[in-house]
């Protein structure tokens, strides 16, 4: 009898959680305010090495949407830029889910000049014309890389205020760009770029000081149309050396070396499009092939490859990849240059509806996604993924 009455009490509790499960389940109660940036998703996949796909930003012309999405970066706010070089702009993601134009043409509505299929000469500051590369540093400061019809290449910065300045023109002097197609900050404010016309790596310094760090030749420590460049934590600067078939990387010290090579390869002679570095160490790499096969791989330190996504038009595959970004949770950002989009591969180690992360699936997870919904408490963005069981974009019951 005594365990009777401790039984009962506990039994009645679980009839009353029942009967809410019941209710919910029927009214279709669910809770959606929490999801990640890029939920509800375009569509869903589950099952790729690090986590789930999903699109970001697909083809269009209105806000959240891109026809040729060239650079991709993160500010420290969680902030997603994207060049769109079709439509001369580059947009802003919001942490909130919200698009904005941080760049244009001289018309918001075509990204073109009114009446003239060329912009006048020179572009006012502020203004953009094919905007390629783009980062953030960590004053907020925006920098921009404009891989225009040659005389009208140049690299801009927007200050965290708001007002824009002219930091390259067109040339062939330190200091001066043509085509350039990729810029990186590091921590002590030094801006790399990647000077494809000229097959040159530059770098300014925070005072405003040029060098050339790397002009064309094939030894190591010479560049052929570098295209892509990315920073680790270290400092190492990594160089998509495109025609010679390479990645190299430079580091703090000045010494180059190859870390990746496809130029011996004798079907898919790859050659590196876009670069970026995980907080591992991981170095990611758009690798795009003459014969047009296109590849996204991870080059672990451990000397490990991984192919993240292969070629074609499905949510998790990519054609022509360009701009590669990691954002502060390990996620993936990818302009999928050919096929009009940009991809987000969501970084978690958890399985789907094994929310609290214990490696299994059972009670205490559900009661995790009760309480979520009844607005008891919250979940983080691993939580809410694994959580969205069925992939539906809406943690409810149903899951």
């Amino acid at each position: 009898m005594g365990s009777l009455g401790v039984a009962q009490p506990f039994g009645l509790i679980w009839v009353l959680a029942l009967v809410v499960l019941l209710l919910l389940g029927l009214t279709g109660v669910a809770r959606s305010a929490e999801l990640p940036l890029d939920y509800p998703p375009t569509t869903s996949a589950q099952g790729s090495p690090s986590g789930s796909w999903t699109v970001v930003a697909p083809t269009g012309r209105e806000a959240g949407q891109v026809l040729s999405p060239a650079g991709i970066a993160l500010d420290s706010q969680g902030n997603l830029f994207v060049t769109d070089r079709e439509y001369n702009r580059v947009e802003q993601r919001e942490p909130s889910g919200g698009w904005s134009l941080t760049a244009t043409g001289w018309d918001p509505d075509t990204g073109l000049w009114p009446g003239a299929p060329m912009p006048p000469k020179p572009i006012p500051a502020g203004r953009v014309w094919t905007p390629w590369g783009v980062t953030v540093d960590s004053a907020g400061n925006l920098y921009l890389a404009e891989a225009a019809d040659w005389e009208l290449s140049r690299i801009q910065m927007r200050d965290g205020q708001g007002h824009w300045s002219v930091l390259a023109t067109f040339g062939e002097e330190p200091g001066q760009v043509v085509y350039p197609t990729s810029v990186v900050v590091d921590g002590a404010g030094n801006l790399y770029v990647a000077d494809w016309g000229t097959s040159r790596v530059q770098v300014r310094s925070r005072e405003g000081n040029w060098s050339v760090l790397a002009s064309l030749g094939t030894e190591v420590g010479l560049v052929r149309e570098p295209k892509a460049l990315a920073l680790d934590r270290e400092g190492n600067l990594y160089v998509a050396d495109t025609s010679n078939y390479r990645i190299q990387k430079r580091t703090p010290a000045g010494d180059w070396s190859v870390v990746a090579s496809w130029e011996s390869e004798p079907v898919d002679h790859y050659q590196p499009w876009g670069l970026a570095v995980d907080a591992a160490g991981g170095l990611y790499v758009s690798l795009v092939a003459p014969n047009a096969k296109s590849v996204l791989r991870r080059l672990d330190p451990s000397g490990a490859v991984t192919d993240v996504a292969t070629q074609g038009t499905g949510l998790g595959q990519v054609r022509f990849p360009q701009g590669l970004a990691i954002g502060t949770d390990g996620s993936l950002y990818v302009a999928d240059w050919g096929n009009q989009r940009v991809q987000k591969l969501m970084a978690t180690s958890r399985a789907f509806a094994d929310v609290d992360g214990n490696g299994s699936v059972g009670l205490e997870d559900a009661l995790l996604v009760l309480r979520y919904c009844l607005d008891l408490s919250s979940l983080t963005p691993d939580e809410i993924q694994a959580a969205d069981a069925n992939g539906d974009g809406v943690v409810s019951i149903a899951d």
